[in-house]
């Protein structure tokens, strides 16, 4: 039976609760800095254990230096007007605590990941600090898939507003000189850019930069610059091996290439029409081969965005997860007693393709049925880098541990930002065990309905309230 648990409390106290190295694959998209205020109650970020805390009334986006300034006067709104935040964001004026929620914090970046002094209090530190942790219960084979949104800085009118409902309205905006944290009105606030090198610098591989194009944006009422239609997700490792099953995920190819494929293997290579992976010839790339179970997954995922009938402003698309999950984890399972993840085994042989077969009429390699070619099970072709043809056989999986500790379980699945449940939902039809951590009591219990509705007595769900 597929487990899936939800852990309600305060994201650090939910990661602390996890033994360490202990999840395969992490796939997550945090709250993105401004845009939204999701109705939270305050919780507290950094500041001195034991600290009676003494909390200023106002804070809005201001100096660059306000870290200096927090000690003394627990806010940074030097006189101007109150927000309808007052009373749930502050700092303590005795340690330099923040109290809100993140997300909203009042500064985007305090360039500290490139300085090694780092403030603990803006959303690129705190960001920071969330993941320092998820890099603890990741396996050191183990990938995490980040995304992450951008914003654009605001002009007394609210804050990023191409995402969603904006954070604070004309009725309720602090007045901002937004220039003071170094973000003119109008400029784009580069958040994914600035929390890759952030996360780079602190110790992750960074190891792609993926754009979700996204076919049905956000309608934007902007006249002086181009629509917004796309997203990053970051591919981020904790060690520079790590566990990638390249064949579950290959592309097909396009038309265009396979007719360009054929169109040089039968100016070139006539003698060689109908072989399995036939080169291409030209006169400033050489040879190319077409790979028969396709070509590998590329960085631009044209993926179209999901509502979802529940009260959560911004869903996962599913299929950004399942990609993920694939590419990430073994699906064979992993070994009961140390969680390394099961590969598969191949085989390859020398050999003459049959000349029957040909990517535009995929009939027969040497009589074996095209319907069920690697990674489903039988035989597909190759080239080695000498150039000879050769056929893989799918021989099955195998541990990649010395436990012997019988057949495989099930990987393991973590969302630290786990929302209306959309990736222990993937996971779970995928056959995945699933972590999630969410601080909404309200898209906790969303999130258990919609999994066993779905799901049924498939799975069996358990919620932590850890406050």
């Amino acid at each position: 039976m597929i487990s899936l648990t939800l852990l309600h409390g305060h994201i650090l106290e939910a990661l602390a609760a996890l033994p360490a190295e202990s999840v395969h694959c992490v796939v997550t998209s945090p709250p993105y800095w401004g845009l939204r205020d999701y109705g939270l109650e305050p919780v507290i970020w950094g500041g001195a254990a034991g600290c009676q805390h003494e909390w200023g009334d106002r804070v809005k986006p201001g100096n660059y230096n306000w870290a200096d300034k927090i000690k003394s006067t627990g806010n940074l709104d030097h006189g101007h007007q109150k927000s309808a935040n007052a009373n749930r964001s502050s700092f303590c004026r005795l340690c330099g605590a923040w109290r809100g929620s993140y997300g909203l914090e009042p500064h985007h970046d305090c360039l500290g990941w490139a300085t090694g002094q780092p403030c603990g209090q803006c959303y690129i530190c705190h960001t920071v600090q969330i993941f320092r942790e998820v890099r603890r219960v990741l396996r050191k084979d183990g990938t995490l898939w980040l995304n992450i949104g951008d914003s654009y800085a605001g002009s007394g009118k609210g804050i990023g507003t191409d995402h969603g409902k904006a954070v604070f309205t004309d009725k309720d905006i602090v007045k901002t000189d937004w220039k003071n944290i170094h973000l003119k009105p109008k400029d784009l606030c580069g958040i994914p850019f600035r929390l890759a090198l952030a996360l780079q610098a602190d110790g992750w591989w960074l190891r792609s930069d993926i754009i979700w194009n996204k076919p049905n944006p956000m309608p934007e009422s902007c006249t002086d610059r181009p629509t917004r239609s796309h997203e990053y997700i970051f591919l981020l490792t904790k060690s520079a091996n790590y566990f990638w099953d390249q064949e579950v995920v290959r592309e097909p190819h396009l038309a265009v290439s396979l007719k360009r494929i054929e169109y040089g293997l039968r100016h070139n290579h006539p003698d060689k029409i109908g072989i399995g992976i036939p080169p291409v010839n030209t006169n400033r790339m050489g040879e190319r081969f077409c790979h028969p179970s396709g070509r590998n997954l590329r960085s631009v995922w044209t993926i179209v965005t999901q509502p979802f009938p529940g009260a959560h402003f911004a869903t996962f698309p599913t299929k950004i997860v399942e990609i993920c999950i694939k590419a990430g984890t073994s699906e064979k399972g992993c070994c009961p007693q140390c969680s390394a993840p099961w590969e598969r085994v191949v085989e390859k042989k020398g050999g003459t393709i049959g000349k029957s077969w040909h990517p535009h009429v995929a009939d027969k390699i040497e009589g074996q049925s095209q319907k069920g070619i690697y990674p489903g099970g039988g035989l597909e072709a190759s080239q080695d880098k000498n150039g000879n043809y050769y056929l893989i056989n799918f021989l099955g999986w195998r541990a990649t541990c010395s436990c012997q500790a019988g057949e495989p379980t099930s990987c393991t699945i973590l969302d630290p930002f786990s929302g209306s449940g959309t990736t222990l939902l993937v996971a779970a039809k995928m056959g995945c065990q699933a972590i999630g951590c969410e601080l909404s009591a309200d898209y906790v219990e969303m999130s258990r309905q919609r999994l066993q509705a779905e799901m049924g007595m498939l799975a069996e769900i358990e919620v932590v309230h850890l406050t």
